[in-house]
């Protein structure tokens, strides 16, 4: 069953995950009630010391939060004629850009990997192509249910993956990077 179609806890108001030093926020924007909007807040001390997958991982909380619903698109990362769009075609498009990111991301992400001799890049690898599977099928899903917003298990799971995957397993081969190869 993929993650997203499962039942997470839901959000307190604020919630700290903890990876050692790297504490992640999430801010839960509106009150009860309202529609599932919460914010992850992005944190310097989870920089990588990698300029452009740095970059990469505050490009990816900006879209993550415009398909949690927390931001409206900016103008330049609007979709031609988004304006009357439905709720559906706003949300596939917010997760469309979240999937070309992740895709360029990736890519960068194991070039960089195979440069500097990571010793693992294959399980990254695994990793990366399970996540996009898995967003690929939530589009599945929001297209063959009419879905107009993400449900919070789908949005608790995407956030779950950022804060395993982004912050606590990128950061293994920034150590290597730093430790090892630079040493």
């Amino acid at each position: 069953m993929p993650w997203w179609s499962t039942t997470l806890p839901s959000v307190a108001e604020v919630v700290v995950v903890s990876y050692g030093s790297l504490g992640a926020t999430i801010c839960k924007e509106r009150g009860p009630g309202d529609s599932m909007a919460t914010l992850l807040v992005w944190r310097d001390v989870w920089l990588l010391g990698i300029d452009e997958l740095d970059a990469d991982h505050r490009e990816m909380v900006r879209l993550l939060n415009e398909l949690f619903g927390c931001e409206e698109p900016s103008p330049a990362n609007a979709a031609p004629g988004a304006e009357g769009d439905t709720e559906q075609e706003r949300l596939r498009d917010r997760l469309d850009a979240v999937l070309t990111h992740l895709r360029s991301h990736f890519q960068r992400e194991e070039a960089f990997l195979t440069a500097i001799g990571y010793p693992r890049p294959e399980q990254h690898r695994r990793e990366h192509a399970l996540e996009m599977a898995e967003l690929v099928d939530l589009r599945r899903s929001i297209t063959a249910t009419d879905a107009h917003c993400l449900s919070e298990s789908a949005a608790e799971g995407i956030k779950r993956w950022f804060f395993n995957h982004v912050i606590a397993e990128d950061r293994t081969y920034a150590d290597f990077y730093h430790h090892g190869f630079l040493g």
